[in-house]
């Protein structure tokens, strides 16, 4: 994957919600409280959570690696990719110190055109800024152990612009627009809004945003334990559908955690949208528990692949 879609939970929600009929924890069109609202639930966090891990290592394979290229003018980089299937990625890079290497202060711009990486196609824009780098986060042999790992770290300012995914992942073709700041180590990953967040998606026909005043995942793994944390606020708006129109939370606390490169075994979120029930998921040793207001709670078993 390239990027997958890394504001899942609410439009998924949204979704249940408009063609479902969820609100207030029954259901009237095929949705049984309990079984397949719960499991649907579950399934969303457990996805999302797995696609923000896959989209912060995504976002670092994108980084440029211009010691192949000749600069075209004041040390810029100017050169386009093919993509796996069809399509392609234009780089645009400015090396700020001539050093013929990404390093802090280095800015590029990534245009892509109909480029399809297998189960996802994109179109957009990504701009970023490397703002902190320690070690070499192209070239670390990091091997999935990050214990003996080389030790590396980077920030970058990220920013979306009209970015679509169509994806299998996705309930419909989805637009991100927007800042995001992304932290990564050899032993941890951390994706946050910075400012202007947002996704959209028109689904039957029905147009559903989603503007985030927080939006935060960390995620760790030292070799021993593994953390996750995610939250985030903001508000929705559904075109045509005041009732299910407004503010939306997700809450992590405490956070998810257990060992090394496994399922956590401890940590609870709880998340609260306008127009279907709230949702408190926690983790237990056999899956996800997932309990909609004060219905039964469902554990959904946790992913074997």
């Amino acid at each position: 994957m390239i990027i997958k879609k890394i504001l899942l939970p609410i439009i998924t929600f949204s979704t249940l919600t408009l063609f479902a009929g969820c609100g207030g924890g029954s259901s009237n069109s095929g949705l049984t409280a309990n079984t397949d609202l719960e499991k649907a639930t579950a399934d969303a966090l457990i996805q999302d959570v797995d696609s923000n891990d896959s989209f912060a290592t995504n976002l670092l394979l994108l980084l440029p690696d211009i010691n192949s290229f000749n600069a075209s003018e004041q040390n810029q980089y100017v050169y386009t990719q093919s993509c796996p299937l069809s399509g392609s990625k234009g780089y645009t890079v400015n090396d700020l110190d001539a050093d013929q290497t990404v390093s802090v202060g280095d800015t590029y711009t990534i245009v892509f055109t109909n480029c399809n990486d297998d189960d996802s196609t994109y179109n957009g824009t990504l701009d970023a800024t490397i703002t902190a780098l320690s070690g070499d986060p192209l070239n670390a042999n990091t091997s999935g152990d990050p214990i003996n790992a080389q030790a590396w770290s980077i920030t970058e300012n990220i920013t979306l612009t009209s970015l679509q995914i169509t994806s299998t992942d996705l309930p419909a073709p989805t637009t991100y627009n927007g800042g995001l700041i992304l932290d990564a180590s050899n032993t941890s990953k951390s994706i946050t809004n910075n400012g202007n967040l947002s996704d959209s998606a028109r689904i039957n026909g029905i147009l559903i945003t989603e503007t985030y005043s927080q939006y935060s995942f960390i995620s760790t793994d030292d070799g021993v334990t593994s953390t996750t944390d995610y939250d985030t606020a903001g508000n929705a708006s559904v075109t045509g559908r005041a009732d299910l129109s407004g503010p939306f939370t997700q809450v992590t606390n405490p956070i998810f955690s257990g060992p090394s490169n496994s399922a956590p075994t401890t940590g609870q979120t709880i998340l609260t949208y306008t127009g279907i029930p709230i949702f408190t998921m926690t983790a237990v040793s056999t899956g996800l528990q997932v309990q909609a207001d004060n219905n039964t709670p469902v554990v959904v078993p946790w992913p074997t692949n």
